[in-house]
């Protein structure tokens, strides 16, 4: 009867042991999986701020689009009245 209970206990305290191990194991892989994520979202936020920068680059480059083609119309305007100057 004693060898039995040594047995017994012998392999409950390996079942502890193994559940302890992949305890920490479950731990890790949580722990690996949680730093992925932050890094993801550390990625995502330079991302988000990138955008915004060429989002302010684009509307600044729109403005002066803008600006351009309002010369080149009175820029056309004045050649045209002046090819017409030169014809009459």
């Amino acid at each position: 009867m004693m060898r039995k209970s040594q047995n017994n206990s012998t392999i409950l305290t390996e079942k502890a042991a193994q559940l302890n191990s992949l305890m920490k194991d479950s731990e890790n892989a949580v722990s690996v999986i949680t730093i992925t994520i932050d890094r993801l979202a550390s990625v995502n936020d330079r991302i988000n701020t990138t955008r915004q920068e060429i989002e302010s680059y684009k509307a600044e480059l729109e403005r002066l689009d803008g600006s351009m083609e309002q010369q080149f119309s009175h820029n056309a305007k004045i050649i045209e009245k002046f090819k017409n100057f030169l014809e009459d």
